[in-house]
């Protein structure tokens, strides 16, 4: 798995247990806020799980060029106990600040 995928299993890992202070402290300055994301998930009314490994092996990534650092786009799936892969979808933008550390924002929670 690349240094990209375990940040975003790792961010994903957060959302799943509902780690909401931790998941805020490392997604902070995100376009939406943790508030924003529990009621989201909340919302959406089924108990989210991991995702199969192989997930994080095949995410949809997309670099943005226009950034002095590398800045990517990540869509990532999510799956629910009740569905499987679920209607939800996790869109990160993450930038790596220094040779393997990333920053992370979450950009939105939704139904695509």
């Amino acid at each position: 798995m690349t240094p990209l995928a375990e940040v975003v299993k790792s961010l994903v890992g957060l959302l799943v247990a509902g780690e909401w202070p931790q998941l805020g402290r490392l997604v902070s300055g995100s376009r939406l806020s943790i508030d924003d994301i529990r009621a989201v998930v909340a919302d959406y009314g089924r108990t989210l799980t991991m995702p199969p490994h192989e997930v994080f092996d095949q995410l949809d990534v997309v670099d943005i060029v226009a950034t002095s650092q590398r800045t990517v786009s990540v869509r990532v799936p999510l799956w629910t106990q009740e569905e499987g892969r679920s209607d939800l979808e996790l869109v990160l933008t993450i930038t790596e600040v220094a040779d393997g550390l990333w920053q992370a924002h979450v950009d939105d929670l939704l139904v695509p």
